[in-house]
């Protein structure tokens, strides 16, 4: 799998955007098929991929604001309270809260 989605990414450097090459969803964003047949975003693939499992509950952002970055210095796990699993800079935590509380009023029930 790791090989199938890393050639449908844009790498630059290390500091820069990733951008996802691949399928996009109907608002834009990138989508991914796992080899079990389930769709799920390039971010999220991109995290588990490179940092490891994502924590039950969270959402994965791309720090530097761009929805289809996959870079994984750029992604952090965040919960719908603010708690992050990887270190961001702190003024971002409240523009991350946000997205994560609009994203769980929007798809409640459903998962992250």
């Amino acid at each position: 799998m790791a090989e199938r989605f890393w050639a449908k990414v844009d790498k630059r450097g290390p500091d820069e955007c990733w951008l996802w090459t691949g399928a996009a969803g109907a608002k834009g964003l990138g989508s991914f098929r796992r080899e079990d047949r389930t769709q799920t975003t390039p971010r999220r693939v991109a995290y588990q991929l490179v940092v490891g499992e994502i924590p039950e509950g969270h959402i994965v952002i791309a720090t530097c604001g761009l929805g289809n970055c996959v870079n994984p210095n750029h992604l952090a796990a965040i919960a719908p309270g603010g708690e992050v699993s990887r270190d961001i800079e702190p003024d971002l935590v409240d523009i991350f809260e946000r997205a994560a509380r609009r994203f769980y009023a929007g798809h409640a029930g459903e998962e992250p």
